[in-house]
């Protein structure tokens, strides 16, 4: 008998873990996979505009296309704000082209409420 009720306590504390791992892996926001390497991912292909401001990214690059995919999926002013963040630490950080930066999301066709400079507050941005 005891042996019986202690595989049920296995089984219900085995079940809790379960339950609880799921809990974490399901509730987690959909902006914590937007981290800075999965945005520069999205627009590696448009690294020699932004350092050397040539050539100029056509609407149907690959660059423009990272471009697009990388704003279209930001839903919320958070994703926006992480976005925001990154490009413009990134700009610091690799001295990118301040033109490029700022003419990029208007020459892949995109019409954003702010542009990305080196002294923006990010946290001012919202949708």
């Amino acid at each position: 008998m005891a042996e019986k009720k202690s595989r049920s306590v296995s089984g219900a504390v085995i079940c809790v873990c379960i339950w609880a791992c799921m809990g974490v892996f399901l509730h987690q926001p959909a902006s914590a996979a937007l981290d800075c390497n999965t945005i520069i991912q999205q627009i590696t292909s448009c690294a020699t505009y932004l350092t050397t401001g040539t050539p100029v990214p056509q609407e149907e690059s690959s660059c423009c296309q990272g471009v697009q995919s990388l704003y279209g999926d930001a839903t919320t002013t958070e994703e926006i704000q992480q976005i925001c963040t990154c490009l413009k630490n990134e700009a610091i950080n690799y001295n990118l082209n301040d033109r490029a930066l700022q003419s990029l999301p208007s020459n892949c066709g995109l019409q954003l409420s702010f542009t990305i400079t080196r002294d923006i507050d990010c946290s001012s941005i919202s949708l």
